[in-house]
């Protein structure tokens, strides 16, 4: 069911699309470090403060989709999520008065889900994807997730459905990822997953996706809190064109033996 929380109006369609059990995730793949992971000390300590405290977070700028949580008005956004999930409204923000609190409680086998989604009509050839996120601290083993692109791929078996090509950022054990998978034109499947710096949790950090959409030849750049934490080229991320697309945002847990908070502000999308 959807929850009443605020959001800027969406400019895409939720239509095909309802709350729910999450989908089947591809699950955590393995880490790779074909990615250089850079020193997180060259990286600042926390999310830049909003720019002015007046004007709604969301009313600066026209996004593509643009979530701040920050208006009771605004039209509610959709949730998947499972039992032990719950979302609600939250005072520690980046900007006032409100951000989105996911929390699911502890299992160490099953998958744990409280997130937001919107849908998107087709995926851009570019896109960015922007976020504040405030990460809950994971045990030494288990899989969270708290951002995804997800995508129907339409060179993937009809059967598969959502789940199985997107790109996320997420966090394996202690070590922060960012993974890409899907499948190419032939029908084959890629997936590949790159180390981040691993910094501090459980303060306000920003996060940044760039991608450039294909089979091959693709890029791929994440940054955090303004810093290139990641930057790839001609590698397979996801394919653009007429296919249809969810965001997903929030708290996804897979075998973590602990109760997970994380709290999230000012998610926008726009195509580049």
């Amino acid at each position: 069911m959807p929850l009443a929380l605020g959001a800027c109006s969406l400019l895409v369609s939720t239509s095909g699309l309802s709350g729910g059990a999450d989908p089947p995730d591809a699950g955590a793949p393995e880490t790779s470090d074909a990615a250089e992971v850079i020193d997180a000390t060259d990286l600042p300590d926390a999310a830049p403060d909003a720019v002015d405290a007046s004007v709604r977070f969301c009313e600066r700028k026209a996004h593509t989709f643009c979530a701040d949580f920050d208006d009771p008005s605004a039209p509610k956004l959709e949730t998947v999520t499972t039992s032990g999930g719950n979302l609600s409204l939250d005072a520690d923000a980046v900007s006032a008065p409100a951000s989105s609190a996911y929390a699911v409680s502890s299992s160490s086998m099953r998958q744990r889900s409280a997130r937001h989604y919107a849908a998107l009509p087709s995926i851009p050839a570019k896109i960015r994807i922007e976020l504040d996120a405030k990460l809950c601290e994971l045990p030494a083993s288990g899989f969270m997730e708290f951002l995804k692109l997800e995508v129907d791929n339409s060179f993937q078996a009809p059967s598969i459905g959502y789940g199985d090509a997107a790109l996320t950022l997420a966090i394996e054990g202690k070590v922060p990822i960012a993974a890409s998978f899907g499948y190419r034109q032939d029908g084959t499947k890629f997936e590949a997953d790159y180390n981040l710096p691993t910094l501090p949790l459980e303060t306000w950090r920003h996060y940044v996706i760039v991608a450039t959409l294909a089979n091959t030849g693709g890029a791929l750049r994440v940054e955090i809190d303004g810093a290139v934490a990641l930057e790839l080229n001609d590698v397979a991320t996801l394919t653009a064109g007429a296919q249809s697309a969810r965001l997903l945002f929030g708290t996804y847990t897979n075998g973590v033996s602990s109760t997970c908070t994380n709290k999230i502000d000012n998610v926008t999308v726009d195509e580049l």
